[in-house]
């Protein structure tokens, strides 16, 4: 009879030792799926905020512009609370205010609520489950870190493969309209809120809390938790106070930065472009779910292939816009899902 254990720090499948680090990434991009998919997938409603509130693109996108601006400054602030408060605590903080920015997003009638509850409240929830859980994870770790950040990563690039068949089916059932927007963001917030609240429980700060060394890490190595206590503060303290006096730290953010803006464009308006050409709903939607797979891959394989070669390509492929004049170049900084539909723009509007 196969051995069979759910407990964190025994666990096994078919009598073979399982390491919990699986699961907290298992868990963890499960959260990350429902907290972002639903989000990230929000640009297939463009065109129907549009004619259903008679706002402008430009007013809505601004909306997207805020919750991208928002979302960056509060990751320090996420951060912090993930070192002082513990990821478990955060991430329960980030599932509350999901819930909270979808449904209150679903009740907007003015523009300035949409900038407030979507670009707001629902970008501190990003903040969150970008921030402290991307940290945790790598607490896990000794070895394979590349392919746990790799299927971390890419359940980001799964949620619109959910997220929008989902939000097109509710809103055809609600019989489309303002209604139909409404039950896509409070159907999908409140579900997937209170499922993030329940995976929480499974998610644990670091490996010594459950009595383990993480995965890799030597026999010897003595079993200690390391995230809470006066100690660990003034180490995250020190910590980034010698990082800020570095070119890498301000670099990473910058190439960070760059990269969201440049593929934030295409990932706001794709499907808006597709439709204003005269593409129907469902293939401009199929468009964007075909980028999202690509960016699946991509979101997989780059982590995973974290080998020097990898690593300078990387870079190469980050500063490869510098040398470009036509501004559809300058959205294939973040990611190669993004480069066949800037051939696809460059050639319907810039040749």
């Amino acid at each position: 009879m196969a051995n069979f254990s759910l407990n964190p720090s025994t666990m096994q499948v078919a009598g073979k030792p399982v390491h919990y680090a699986w699961v907290i990434v298992g868990v963890g991009a499960l959260m990350r799926l429902f907290s972002s998919s639903f989000r990230s997938s929000s640009s297939i409603l463009i065109p129907r905020l549009v004619d259903s509130f008679g706002w402008s693109y430009g007013q809505v996108g601004l909306g997207f512009a805020i919750q991208w601006i928002v979302s960056g400054l509060f990751g320090p602030p996420a951060g912090m609370m993930g070192d002082r408060y513990g990821v478990r605590w955060t991430m329960r903080l980030g599932a509350v205010l999901f819930i909270v920015g979808m449904v209150l997003t679903g009740f907007m009638n003015n523009l300035w609520q949409f900038y407030f509850f979507f670009g707001v409240i629902l970008s501190a929830a990003m903040g969150i489950f970008q921030v402290p859980l991307t940290a945790a994870v790598t607490l896990w770790f000794r070895r394979h870190l590349g392919i746990g950040m790799g299927l971390l990563q890419s359940s980001q690039g799964i949620g619109p493969l959910v997220a929008v068949p989902i939000m097109l089916l509710i809103i055809h059932q609600f019989g489309g309209g303002i209604e139909g927007l409404r039950a896509a963001f409070w159907i999908p917030g409140i579900l997937g809120g209170v499922i993030i609240l329940a995976m929480v429980q499974m998610f644990y700060n670091e490996p010594a809390a459950i009595g383990i060394r993480a995965l890799g890490a030597p026999k010897d190595e003595p079993i200690k938790e390391v995230q809470t206590g006066e100690i660990a503060r003034v180490r995250t303290k020190t910590f980034i106070k010698q990082a800020q006096r570095t070119s890498a730290f301000w670099n990473l953010i910058g190439i960070h930065f760059w990269g969201c803006a440049g593929h934030a464009i295409i990932l706001v308006y794709l499907v808006s472009i597709a439709e204003a050409e005269g593409i129907s709903s469902g293939v401009a939607a199929t468009i964007f779910v075909v980028l999202s797979v690509t960016s699946t891959i991509t979101r997989f394989a780059v982590p995973y292939n974290r080998r020097p070669y990898w690593q300078q390509t990387g870079n190469g492929w980050v500063f490869l816009p510098s040398g470009c004049t036509d501004p559809s170049a300058f959205d294939c900084t973040r990611s190669l899902a993004v480069l066949p539909v800037c051939c696809a723009l460059w050639y319907r509007f810039w040749r």
